[in-house]
């Protein structure tokens, strides 16, 4: 009985490391627009929520088991992505395809009733990611910028799923933080090659340390600037605006401090693991929702 639970733990682990399921969470930003625009807690707005994130987790995850498919050669070569299922022989690499195409399926399936605009956001989303996958990878600053626009691409989902216009202040900044936060990434990914020998991605060899910092600290300011417009456009309570900007800064400043600095941020997820970062961002996020609503 118990080698069957472990077998049955094992496949749903593979299961979740496959679909990269921790990953869902950067998905949660669907839920900026509605939250923006003061959407009241119902059945209905958890429906609709529900079936959203299901629709961009899945089509997220296609993406991912394609791009895992892809580059497996290079991740057997690679100290941590040499684990990922397929690149460790866990997955066959005759069904990554199919089960790929399976969940692109499954996505679309999952958001037919959001209407036309939804649908095609979310496909672009689908698209841009396998042009990435394929051949944009390799081409310096777009491949930041195609990573970045699937943040924005969510914030833009998410207002068409609630029959809403998304703010343009808050899809730039949320362009901008992500643009700062792969920046960052690609900065320790270059700091660790010095330190190692692990395979590389070719386009690092375009970037130097100093321009990524420099790039990553000027997407974060003007995060900073396009975010507090928004606010002042969508706050209830001006009087502590300033007082939420400045804990914004801090946020900002953790991140490029305590983090980005350390050159251990193999993924935006990782701040996650971070008691400093969290403790700053749990403050950041309760005034960011006293100014939206209270």
């Amino acid at each position: 009985m118990d080698d069957e639970e472990d077998e049955v733990m094992n496949f749903l682990s593979t299961i979740s490391r496959l679909l990269r399921a921790k990953q869902s969470l950067k998905n949660l930003l669907i839920l900026a627009a509605p939250l923006g625009a003061g959407i009241s807690p119902s059945i209905s707005a958890l429906k609709i929520f529900t079936l959203g994130f299901i629709g961009f987790s899945l089509s997220a995850s296609a993406i991912y088991v394609l791009n895992d498919f892809r580059d497996r050669h290079l991740d057997r070569e690679h100290p941590q992505k040499k684990y990922r299922p397929i690149a460790a022989g866990l997955v066959s690499e005759k069904i990554a395809i199919p089960i790929s195409i399976l969940l692109v399926l499954v996505a679309l399936v999952s958001v037919k009733d959001f209407g036309s605009e939804a649908i095609l956001t979310i496909c672009c989303y689908m698209l841009i990611n396998i042009l990435y996958t394929f051949r944009l990878k390799t081409f310096p600053v777009l491949e930041l910028g195609i990573v970045a626009a699937g943040y924005s691409l969510r914030i833009l989902f998410g207002a068409q799923i609630f029959g809403l216009v998304a703010s343009s202040w808050l899809m730039i900044s949320t362009f901008a933080a992500a643009f700062g936060v792969i920046a960052a990434k690609r900065r320790s990914e270059l700091d660790d090659l010095k330190r190692s020998k692990s395979s590389k991605r070719k386009v690092l060899d375009s970037y130097s340390s100093a321009a990524l910092q420099a790039t990553s600290t000027l997407a974060f300011g003007t995060a900073f600037t396009t975010y507090s417009l928004w606010l002042f456009e969508h706050s209830v309570n001006l009087q502590i605006l300033p007082l939420f900007c400045e804990i914004l800064a801090l946020v900002i400043f953790a991140f490029l401090l305590i983090e980005s600095d350390r050159g251990e941020l193999e993924s935006p997820e990782d701040l996650v693991n971070s008691f400093n970062f969290m403790s700053i961002f749990a403050i950041f996020a309760v005034l960011n929702l006293v100014l939206l609503y209270i």
